[in-house]
């Protein structure tokens, strides 16, 4: 059971927090885990409903992010694959307007698949990222050579 102190304890923490007197900090993902991720998204096979819009978004920003964070050896092996799947991005959903007016979200299976089978290829068996400095020098645009 807990005391009386944890429990203090645990209500200045969700008091502090809820004030916004608290700051987390957290570290951009490595993109080999990101690349992970990202194919654990696209892979999962349940109906797309749009409330899970903002956490795709979410979750395609920490792949943005973590290609930014890599250290330039990585990002230069890489670059091609990054580009193909990041060119896939802006037409991964659409969006329409419901009878009500309320704007949904759907996601694109074909440009699913296609990111897809463009991200399997940051996680082909023989690639070692690990093996490459992931914090190297300084991160530059993700967008860089991707045209």
């Amino acid at each position: 059971m807990k005391s009386p102190a944890d429990v203090d304890h645990w209500l200045s923490e969700m008091i502090a927090v809820l004030d916004s007197r608290f700051t987390v900090y957290v570290e951009p993902m490595t993109l080999p885990a990101a690349s992970a991720e990202l194919l654990a998204w696209l892979d999962d096979r349940r109906q797309f409903i749009s409330a899970q819009y903002n956490d795709w978004r979410s979750m395609l920003d920490d792949f943005r992010g973590a290609y930014t964070a890599a250290g330039p050896k990585l990002r230069r092996a890489v670059e091609h694959c990054y580009c193909a799947v990041e060119s896939q991005f802006a037409t991964l959903f659409t969006t329409s307007i419901d009878a009500d007016g309320k704007t949904l979200e759907s996601i694109d299976e074909q440009t699913r698949m296609t990111t897809r089978l463009a991200a399997a290829a940051l996680n082909r068996p023989g690639f070692d990222a690990n093996a490459i400095n992931l914090r190297a020098g300084v991160a530059g645009s993700p967008a860089a050579g991707c045209g």
